[in-house]
């Protein structure tokens, strides 16, 4: 070969190489995404009623929060549930607390 067709044929050689590693790093997310999936567990949430004495505060609740959510997180998922528009907590009131099995 001499020159220009040394020169297509190394471009040539690199785009087909570009194609097999885009190809491959296709088929590798794929796997990734489908051991992502089959690892995830499934955790089912219940929600249990606390009632509050005086004394306690949405943060109390936080015992019941997963390792992996952040607790504020739970607290502003508790606040949904009850219907809350504040973390004024009355003694009062029954509240819906939600639990993660694990």
């Amino acid at each position: 070969m001499h020159g220009i067709a040394r020169i297509r044929h190394r471009r040539r050689q690199r785009a087909i190489r570009m194609h097999r590693l885009k190809v491959a790093l296709c088929i590798l997310a794929v796997i990734a995404f489908v051991i992502l999936l089959c690892g995830l567990e499934v955790k089912e949430k219940t929600a249990m009623g606390y009632e509050y004495q005086s004394c306690n505060q949405l943060w109390d609740l936080t015992q019941y929060c997963p390792d992996d959510m952040d607790k504020w997180e739970y607290i502003a998922l508790i606040m949904q549930l009850n219907a809350m528009d504040d973390m004024t907590v009355y003694s009062d009131r029954l509240y819906q607390v939600p639990i993660y099995e694990k």
